[in-house]
């Protein structure tokens, strides 16, 4: 899964939130209650530093309400400069504190009068986000999403205390609202695997180890072919090598620490298949052509399949974080493989994901004291009770982003494509029974 609110910690607006800056704070206020005062879907109840108490719109609106503290006014800059994401950087750094209820029922009113919003960037946020980004580069305050960024890197001891035992960290596929988590990853690594046709014999590349789940499951159920698998964290790569010896498999499954774009020469053209699960939302939208480009070089020119699964959105929402639009991938994908890729099947998974999330906050929460809290404290000794308030403020964001999923606003989507004129592939629709 792309981690919306990892982006949001690389354009913090530290630059503006100096208690120093009160006139700064005053027109951010300003800006984002005028902005607020004009939503025309829900109603947000603020209750202000000052003890005061706002209903915006007065006038309450169809949909969701929500309450929210504001405990430091820098919350009005963060909010005036970087809209939703601004909002969910506040309540990381404790700027302002609502319930998790209330917290999903935000997101989705933002969701909803997003188009109100962006009148946030308007022509005072616009001189508040130019003088930040001025301040920032030259380093003139504090750098707090440094200092939290690096602890971002947790240990496979802390995902194992939240993901289920496939240890997927991307959405399952759900069959029914009661189906727990591991049936809904398996079953989703199952439909990857119908989608790919892997035959006897076949290479598999896979750009996006994780902990190797995909890669020892679908060797388990093709005996006879082999799997190369890359991943640029190296502890990862540990685990995932471990796993595939417990499973008796690390004479048909590889690892390697690489970059997508620095594979073996003697790669080229060697697969017959290919799959990313949930990785391309890493690789930034300058350089989807350049992974498809990568791709087509690996794949053989005849007889070849490949699936990526990737988190969408519309280009508009959340400007500085970057999820593809499919219409970007189809492009990058024609661009990239000189219109040599041929688009089988776009299966959009997203509604699949706010069960995945929500199991994923309440094992997150379920094991924060006894599992999480430790392991942090040993991987970094320095962290401080406010870091790790942080910490974990930061990845409830991130569960808490399922309203873009509910709301169909954000996708997922599996986009299965084949080399041209491969007609032993085959028909994916299947008609009812």
């Amino acid at each position: 899964m792309s981690s919306l609110a990892e982006k949001v910690f690389g354009s913090t607006r530290d630059a503006l939130l100096s208690t120093s800056w009160g006139p700064i704070t005053v027109l951010a206020e300003r800006a984002v209650l005028s902005t607020l005062s004009n939503f025309h879907a829900g109603q947000l109840r603020i209750l202000k530093s000052d003890g005061s108490v706002l209903s915006l719109p007065a006038v309450p609106k169809t949909g969701p309400c929500a309450e929210l503290r504001v405990v430091r006014d820098t919350f009005w800059v963060r909010l005036a400069c970087m809209g939703g994401l601004g909002f969910a950087e506040a309540y990381m750094f404790g700027d302002v504190h609502c319930a998790p209820e209330d917290l999903r029922s935000v997101f989705k009113i933002f969701l909803l009068n997003r188009s109100d919003l962006d009148a946030i960037e308007g022509r005072i946020s616009r001189a508040l986000s130019a003088i930040a980004n001025y301040l920032t580069t030259k380093n003139a305050l504090g750098t707090a999403s440094g200092k939290i960024s690096a602890h971002y890197d947790i240990s496979n001891r802390m995902f194992e205390g939240f993901l289920s035992s496939d240890m997927m960290y991307s959405s399952g596929l759900f069959e029914h609202l009661d189906a727990d988590l591991h049936h809904a990853q398996l079953r989703k690594i199952q439909h990857i695997l119908r989608r790919l046709k892997i035959r006897p014999g076949n290479r598999v590349l896979e750009v996006g180890t994780g902990w190797g789940s995909f890669a020892i499951i679908a060797a388990q159920e093709h005996p006879t072919c082999t799997f190369d698998t890359i991943t640029l964290s190296s502890s990862q790569k540990e685990l995932a090598e471990e796993r595939i010896r417990r499973a008796g498999l690390d004479d048909r499954i590889h690892v390697h620490l690489l970059d997508y774009r620095a594979l073996p020469s003697t790669w080229e053209g060697k697969f017959d298949r290919f799959v990313s699960i949930e990785m391309m939302e890493h690789v930034g939208h300058e350089y989807i052509e350049t992974y498809f480009a990568v791709v087509h070089w690996a794949l053989k020119q005849k007889d070849a399949v490949g699936v990526v699964q990737v988190s969408t959105m519309p280009e508009s929402l959340f400007p500085g974080a970057f999820l593809p639009t499919v219409t970007q991938l189809l492009a990058g994908l024609h661009e990239g493989s000189r219109a040599q890729f041929i688009v089988d099947t776009i299966d959009n998974m997203g509604p699949h994901y706010p069960q995945t999330l929500r199991e994923w906050a309440r094992r997150f929460e379920g094991c924060f004291e006894e599992v999480i809290v430790p392991e942090l404290r040993k991987q970094s000794p320095d962290m401080c009770d406010e870091d790790i308030e942080v910490f974990r403020r930061k990845w409830l964001c991130d569960y808490y982003c399922e309203a873009g999923f509910t709301s169909r606003t954000l996708g997922n989507h599996t986009v299965t494509f084949t080399r041209e004129a491969m007609d032993s592939y085959g028909c994916n629709i299947h008609p009812p029974r």
